[in-house]
């Protein structure tokens, strides 16, 4: 099992998903007429730096350190809960605390697919091993 390659299916498979994600939040924004633009825009952020993040520190462990494999899950969902507080506050504080209900409908779905890529990808890895 190549790991650098693993890797980089991860990544394009991220890229791939967060463009999806980016002209679905769009055909929302015009189906519903609701200006969405920062809401998803930090949303994809986010997303990107978390599962990139994820994919690069994965590697790290799966060619250095695959004894710590187990702890890097239990990170890899602390990363992901805490970047999406982190996410949230800086919505809350710096940009508009009157669309917090919107910002957090389309952060959650940002979340729920991270969820769900990294739950599938690493699922079907660790069959192979």
């Amino acid at each position: 099992m190549d790991i650098n390659k693993l890797c980089k299916r991860y990544v394009v498979q991220t890229v791939a998903l967060a463009v999806v994600l980016a002209l679905l939040g769009i055909v929302v924004e015009k189906a519903l007429g609701i200006p969405l633009f920062g809401q998803q825009a930090l949303s994809t952020v986010f997303f990107l730096l978390v599962e990139l993040t994820v994919a690069l520190v994965w590697r790290w462990v799966m060619l250095k350190n695959r004894d710590y494999l187990s702890s890097f899950f239990m990170g890899m969902s602390g990363l992901r809960f805490f970047g999406a507080l982190t996410a949230l506050l800086i919505w809350f504080l710096a940009i508009s605390r009157e669309s917090i209900m919107s910002f957090i409908a389309v952060l959650f779905v940002y979340y729920m697919a991270m969820v769900v890529h990294q739950s599938v990808f690493f699922t079907k890895i660790n069959k192979q091993l």
